[in-house]
């Protein structure tokens, strides 16, 4: 499963460097990226790094969102409660993770699909790009300030709030006893 899942980025992702209508310099972006002009290449770039990736999330969601509701049905009241909070948690945090993935990718997709009809225009073209970089950089904040594991790895790995814990010894003389033959 290792290899697979190794394999397969690394096959699409070469495809895209031998392919000579893959990378080209565009001069919207000032970049040399995989180009929106060619649009079958970025079309498949879209559904390979976006489409795909956003299906899965949503099936993986789904299971998730399946099987807690499903753990709540087998359980008493008394435990439900606690576990509809942890449930609604849950339920927010995978819809802002999913409406910022959906928010970041599809002005791209948009852009994309104009492009076939006509030429994209450029403010909406740097408007798409601009929107994948700030989806990334929200997403990554969002997950640290939602997640509590993710805020104590990130403190210890910095050294903040760690409270340095002193170690008090107390030494007490033992008394010895010492017999004259």
């Amino acid at each position: 499963m290792i290899i697979l899942n190794w394999t397969f980025p690394i096959i699409i992702a070469c495809s895209f460097l031998i392919s000579p209508i893959g990378f080209q310099y565009e001069s919207e972006s000032h970049l040399c990226a995989l180009t929106s002009k060619v649009f079958h290449t970025s079309f498949t770039l879209m559904v390979v790094a976006f489409v795909i990736p956003v299906n899965i999330i949503i099936v993986l969601y789904a299971l998730i969102l399946k099987h807690t509701t499903h753990t709540n049905r087998v359980q008493p009241n008394t435990i439900t409660r606690k576990n509809n909070k942890r449930n609604l948690k849950v339920y927010r945090n995978i819809l802002m993770l999913l409406g910022i993935v959906l928010i970041g990718g599809t002005p791209y997709l948009l852009c994309i699909l104009i492009n076939k009809f006509s030429a994209t225009p450029w403010p909406l073209y740097s408007i798409s790009i601009l929107f994948i970089i700030l989806s990334a950089v929200v997403e990554s904040i969002t997950i640290f300030l939602t997640n509590r594991d993710v805020k104590r790895i990130f403190y210890a790995k910095i050294n903040v709030f760690q409270t340095e814990e002193m170690q008090t010894f107390t030494i007490t003389q033992i008394p010895t006893i010492t017999i004259n033959a």
